[in-house]
Order: structure tokens, then sequence, then C-alpha cells
């Protein structure tokens, strides 16, 4: 009985992957959306539902400050990580739910912050 309720819902989601309508079809969408910012580099290029990025003139402590406000402003909850010796952003999507226009929230928030912090070290 127990597999028959699990099946369904471990069906559905996918980790986020490959749904349909509304839905983000596939994560890569994160990674379009944020390549479409010349300053943003993709570190990883895998089709999973993590993404990998750094930003332009931003070392370890702007990334810490960047992930920090993202996380207070209870937009997204990104981390830094090392790639190859190079501090990196890591964002993961795991919410089967998320739809194309919460990616735009997420990328909009990340550019706002990063373009304050940017501003105020400057």
């Amino acid at each position: 009985m127990r597999d028959r309720l699990l099946k369904p819902a471990i069906d559905h989601r996918r980790l986020g992957q490959f749904l349909t309508g509304d839905w983000v079809k596939n994560i890569p969408a994160l990674t379009n959306r944020l390549e479409e910012y010349s300053f943003i580099k993709i570190v990883n290029k895998v089709e999973l539902s993590i993404v990998t990025f750094t930003i332009d003139g931003f070392d370890r402590e702007r990334l810490l400050l960047l992930t920090g406000a993202l996380f207070k402003s209870n937009q997204a909850f990104i981390t830094v990580t090392q790639v190859g010796g190079m501090d990196a952003l890591r964002c993961a999507i795991i919410n089967y739910e998320t739809t194309e226009s919460m990616l735009d929230d997420i990328v909009f928030s990340i550019i706002n912050e990063a373009k304050k912090i940017r501003a105020i070290s400057e």
C-alpha cells in the first residue's frame, strides 16, 4: 500500500525537471536566464537542478555579502562554494512547483543585490 501512495508523488516531482505547462520544463531555464548577463559566468554545464556561477569582480567577501542579502530578503538560498580553486555561487532549484516567474524573481533578486553590493564597495 505504501508503495502505491509514494510512487505517484515521486514520479510527478522528478526533482524539478521535465515538468510541463507553467512548471519549469528543465532546470537549464535558470542557467539560460543567468547567461543573459555578461558579467555572470556559468561554472558548471550540467543539466542538474544546481547552477554554479560567478559574478565578475566579486571576490569571496562580496559573494558572502550577496548570499546574506538574498537570504535576508527570503528570495533565494544560495551558497558560496569553490570550483577549481575559484569562489562561486551555487543555487539549487529543488521545489518541483518552481515556475518560470519564480526563476525570473530569483535572477532579478541576484542582479539587484549584486548591483547594490557593487555600488557600496566601489
